[in-house]
């Protein structure tokens, strides 16, 4: 997905966010962010919007705290106000500088992180709901594209220094061309691509499906997925990978 897509997408999942919340008892529980209700998850993901929004407009060449803004009485208002100003980053160029946390210091690397922060919420949302996601296939490959290659710069997140080894994995999604990956642990880390190969195990799934596991918005023993060879390994890289 290009940048374009990105601002779109990440702008039709606000609204999609909002639209499921509209008429929800926001003091449910979160059962993916334990300890959170709806209105937490939404003052969450809306100042995520709004942060996001204020470093690119600004260039922000480092870290700059966010600026605090009035959120009023309607939160679910106040997240789907957020869908426009994210909207509009389509008019910057993705491949200025900035700062970022993750892999590519550049405009673009927060249009796709807006995608994939909102998808994610949304379906912390949803599950809290009792209702299944709707996420798009394409969005979801490129999430575990995305997520793979900004895992390592996760440093707020200790375990993901323990993503290291001789084991591999092999993902692949049962119901999108081309979405498989095949991980290899290294005594440095891991690298990724998409080949396909045996692995020390291999899980077969959704492309979905795989990308809400990656996120722990999922589990092996839900009925959605095969395990094949080594369990062990992909609940090892789970248990890691939180972020």
């Amino acid at each position: 997905m290009d940048h374009q897509q990105n601002c779109a997408i990440a702008a039709t999942l606000i609204d999609r966010m909002a639209g499921l919340l509209s008429e929800a008892d926001l003091s449910t529980p979160v059962p993916t962010c334990p300890g959170w209700d709806l209105a937490r998850l939404i003052t969450h993901v809306g100042g995520i919007h709004r942060w996001a929004v204020q470093l690119v407009e600004a260039r922000a060449q480092e870290r700059v705290a966010p600026t605090k803004g009035e959120r009023g009485d309607d939160l679910v208002a106040w997240l789907a106000a957020g869908a426009l100003p994210v909207a509009g980053l389509v008019t910057a160029d993705p491949n200025d500088r900035m700062w970022s946390w993750g892999k590519e210091q550049t405009v673009g690397f927060w249009t796709r992180r807006l995608v994939h922060e909102t998808a994610v919420h949304y379906a912390d949302a949803a599950i809290a709901l009792g209702v299944d996601p709707q996420i798009e296939a394409p969005i979801a490959v490129d999430g575990i594209d995305e997520s793979l290659g900004n895992l390592p710069f996760a440093t707020w997140s200790p375990t993901v220094a323990n993503l290291r080894g001789t084991d591999s994995i092999h993902l692949h999604g049962t119901d999108t061309e081309g979405a498989e990956w095949m991980i290899q642990m290294n005594d440095s880390g891991y690298t990724f691509n998409h080949s396909h190969g045996k692995g020390s195990v291999a899980v077969r799934g959704t492309a979905v499906d795989l990308y809400l596991l990656l996120q722990g918005r999922g589990s092996l023993d839900s009925g959605r997925f095969e395990v094949f060879g080594d369990r062990a390994v992909i609940d090892f890289w789970l248990a890691n990978a939180s972020t």
